[in-house]
């Protein structure tokens, strides 16, 4: 008796645990196209209501049930080990520290914008992303964006690309001089 208590007692609070991610992702009236992001992306879940970028566990357990519906499974932990959260957005666009490429997962929470729609969320994910920093959201009401996994492209920015060539320039003309002002008499 006491043993199938126990069980029922696990079985209950595993389900409860379970329950909650699912149950909190409800769609918020918009549906998730890959063409709500430029460049396009590959694949979509979500405009499900709330917010679901933040840091408290509800909101975390429902991030990694909405990835997870994206073929992106995390590790237990990953989740407050996110590569780049960006909070109080303006306009449209995501403008992030490095270039993006490869593989890109991104969560992106919309506003109430003043559209009359609500504050929602969606997840996209990249295959092969050509290397890029933005992101435009071509919804309004962009609040926030937390970037997930990504390879950061090592493309250099032109102003680096004109340095370099300035650098072996520089040199060259070094060695030329030296050439020219060396010279050996035998006497």
């Amino acid at each position: 008796m006491k043993r199938n208590l126990t069980l029922a007692l696990a079985a209950a609070a595993t389900f409860a645990a379970a329950s909650p991610a699912q149950a909190a992702l409800t769609s918020s009236g918009t549906s998730c196209s890959t063409s709500n992001v430029s460049p396009t992306a590959t694949a979509c879940v979500g405009w499900y209501a709330g917010q679901l970028l933040g840091g408290n566990p509800t909101q975390r357990a429902d991030a990694k049930a909405a990835l997870a519906l994206l073929g992106f499974n995390w590790t237990p932990n990953v989740l407050t080990n996110t590569i780049q959260i960006l909070p109080s957005l303006t306009g449209n666009t995501i403008d992030f520290t490095g270039f993006l490429s490869g593989k890109t997962v991104i969560g992106i929470h919309r506003g109430a914008a003043g559209d009359g729609s609500q504050s929602s969320t969606a997840f996209f994910r990249w295959d092969n992303l050509s290397p890029t920093d933005k992101i435009t959201l071509n919804l309004g009401g962009l609040s926030s964006s937390t970037l997930y996994i990504t390879t950061f492209s090592q493309v250099p920015e032109p102003a680096t690309w004109a340095l370099m060539i300035a650098g072996i320039g520089l040199m060259g003309w070094q060695l030329r001089r030296r050439r020219q002002s060396v010279k050996v008499s035998y006497a």
